[in-house]
């Protein structure tokens, strides 16, 4: 070691640690990711309030449609595939409440109308008047038609609300 240098005598500091990291402000990528799963939640929150109403009629009309074809009671099945109906419609309607009071030819006139077409009023929907308080048996064929109309008629219903 050279005797002039002499470390003691030099203005040296001592060695400053740097502060711990903090988690506070979040670095830019945990923004974005924040973000992101933000829009997500939104887009998910959305359809499902849109199409929630749609999916369960149609999944509870597929299953009678099921039943019908495994040979359950026609009857039976077309009083439950007005139950989904008038359950949908009160649940989506503007004015629910003058739905829920609406029977016969008046209940059809209303799904028909919902749809611009005239397939209750004048086709396989009058099933749905005829069948179950008739105490006959029905065609199952003709059950299994009203079934598919009824589906098609949620299918063309609009979602959201």
């Amino acid at each position: 070691m050279n005797p002039a240098l002499n470390p003691s005598l030099l203005p040296l500091r001592d060695i400053h640690l740097p502060s711990a990291v903090t988690w506070w402000p979040l670095a830019s990528g945990w923004w974005v990711l924040a973000g992101l799963v933000l829009v997500l939640m939104v887009i998910a929150w959305i359809r499902y309030r849109c199409g929630w109403r749609h999916r369960a009629a149609l999944k509870a009309l597929n299953v009678v449609t099921e039943q019908l074809r495994n040979g359950a009671d026609c009857v039976v099945c077309v009083q439950r595939v007005s139950e989904i109906l008038k359950r949908f419609v009160m649940t989506t309607a503007a004015d629910s409440k003058s739905v829920a009071g609406l029977t016969g030819d008046g209940w059809l006139q209303f799904l028909d109308d919902c749809w611009n077409k005239t397939s209750f009023t004048g086709g396989s929907g009058r099933l749905l008047l005829k069948l179950p308080y008739s105490g006959f048996p029905a065609d199952r064929a003709e059950a299994l038609k009203l079934s598919r109309l009824c589906v098609d008629w949620v299918k063309s219903q609009p979602r959201g609300k």
